[in-house]
């Protein structure tokens, strides 16, 4: 009886461990870091170098997007906030790789 006990012990254990592991697994995001992009993307020297190299203020969108959707998770739970961040992190992503690439104009040389 007591080798029971002591294996149905070592299982709670183990799967505590799991469980543990899985939630360090989650992604997370630093509002003040968000917030520090969001701030150098605005410095005059990132909009001054911007500007001389395309002719175009910086776009800090993408920046603000961040920081806010790392904000607005600060009050839900690790899981909710970690499918958020995976979306927007996804959303991202796809945003990127979806338009046009040098392949669409170059033919390829066998």
């Amino acid at each position: 009886m007591s080798t029971l006990s002591q294996e149905d012990k070592d299982t709670n254990e183990f799967f505590a461990e799991v469980e543990k592991d899985k939630k360090a697994h989650y992604e997370k995001c630093s509002a003040i870091d968000a917030f520090d992009a969001v701030f150098n993307c605005y410095r005059v020297k990132e909009q001054a170098k911007h500007y001389y190299r395309y002719g175009t203020k910086k776009d800090c969108e993408a920046k603000w997007d961040y920081f806010s959707v790392c904000f607005s998770t600060k009050l839900k739970s690790a899981e909710k906030a970690d499918a958020i961040l995976k979306a927007h992190r996804e959303a991202t992503e796809e945003k990127k790789t979806g338009g046009p690439s040098s392949e669409d104009i170059w033919e390829r040389r066998i």
